[in-house]
């Protein structure tokens, strides 16, 4: 693990460094190369284009681990992948690895939120991850598990969101202890969709003492929204049969 951290700071990657000249090298790139003569290689057929090298971008990535496949679908979901600036590219790539992320890992944070890597470290990202662990609770296993299922968390702005969300929360009946958890199997408590949920609530006669109990024991999505008495989940219709919730 320290050599290949070695590699990524040394902005070296493996795949990038100069060939071998032994002739095993030599026989395995060209097979011709060691059995017949210099001069029947410089009359032989034209030698094959040379390999195409991985982008800047691309073999940063490769060369934390992330597997070909998910940067190739990340290109597809976000074309200007490959204009993403490596001065933020790397410091991001290293704050992840320091949280524990693995290729996989950052593999599934760039398919799911690729913008994350033209994130600041130092206004964004770090500030997050100091409130996470200091004022959510959460340790370096949790810190992880969030930001592989939520990496957008990484974008908020803490002075702006994320505090005045957990005074919302805490004044719905939510304490220290449970937060973290809560925050691990539904991180979009984090969001400004739980207001609407806790409005929705609300009109349903939910005391506001009850609340905090009800959003960590019942699979809310807060992603819907409601208009008047009616569920309504985006992407589809507005539907008479949910007027009952």
């Amino acid at each position: 693990m320290q050599a290949s951290r070695g590699l990524a700071h040394g902005r070296v990657c493996p795949s990038s460094s100069a060939p071998s000249t032994s002739g095993r090298h030599l026989a395995s790139v060209c097979p011709d190369r060691g059995l017949v003569s210099a001069r029947a290689i410089r009359t032989s057929r034209p030698p094959p284009p040379p390999v195409e090298q991985e982008h800047p971008v691309e073999r940063a990535f490769l060369c934390y681990g992330v597997p070909t496949s998910s940067i190739e679908r990340a290109e597809r979901l976000e074309p200007a992948l490959l204009d993403y600036r490596l001065e933020r590219v790397w410091p991001m790539l290293d704050l992840l690895l320091d949280l524990g992320l693995t290729g996989s890992d950052l593999g599934k944070v760039l398919i799911t939120n690729p913008r994350v890597f033209q994130l600041s470290p130092e206004h964004h990202a770090r500030p997050v991850v100091d409130f996470l662990r200091h004022d959510i609770g959460l340790d370096t296993q949790g810190l992880r598990a969030l930001v592989t299922r939520f990496p957008a968390v990484l974008g908020m702005n803490v002075q702006g969101q994320l505090r005045p969300q957990l005074a919302y929360l805490n004044s719905l009946g939510l304490c220290h202890d449970t937060l973290a958890e809560l925050v691990l199997s539904r991180p979009l408590v984090l969001g400004p969709g739980i207001e609407t949920v806790t409005n929705f609530l609300r009109r349903c006669g939910v005391p506001r003492a009850q609340m905090g109990r009800l959003i960590r024991s019942y699979p809310i999505d807060y992603k819907v929204h409601w208009k008047g008495i009616q569920l309504v989940v985006p992407g589809f219709p507005d539907s008479s049969s949910s007027s009952g919730l």
